[in-house]
């Protein structure tokens, strides 16, 4: 049974976008037209969780399929939030809703990043 931790990250982002994936032949997924775009905004939004301080110390970023969450942070409840916020972020880059959808998206997004911060600065 797999984790959380273990999953794609860029699987994970592309199922919430709504793209399939072939899980049985990862040949297909190396092929996807938007992996390039969707990669640099997954990798963008990795940028802004270090620049909120959650994660490594060092720059994180993915290359394809192969990277799991659980290469990016052990904590599952932060992998969770950080989640989260990635697909939101994503989505408004990659594939942005409009009318109130943007707006509610963009609240959502501020919401966790105001909590990453919180976690951060605040000692349990």
């Amino acid at each position: 049974m797999s984790t959380i931790l273990e999953n794609s990250i860029l699987d994970d982002v592309k199922k919430t976008l709504g793209i399939a994936i072939d899980d049985d032949d990862a040949e297909t997924d190396s092929y996807d037209p938007f992996n390039l775009d969707i990669l640099l905004f997954i990798n963008a939004t990795f940028n802004r969780i270090k620049q909120l301080g959650v994660g490594p110390n060092t720059n994180f970023s993915i290359a394809s399929n192969e990277e799991t969450w659980g290469d990016f942070f052990q904590d599952l409840q932060v992998v969770e939030m950080v989640r989260a916020y990635m697909f939101l972020s994503v989505k408004m880059q990659f594939d942005p809703p409009t009318g109130p959808a943007a707006e509610a998206y963009k609240s959502l997004i501020d919401k966790y990043e105001w909590c990453m911060n919180v976690d951060v600065e605040t000692e349990w």
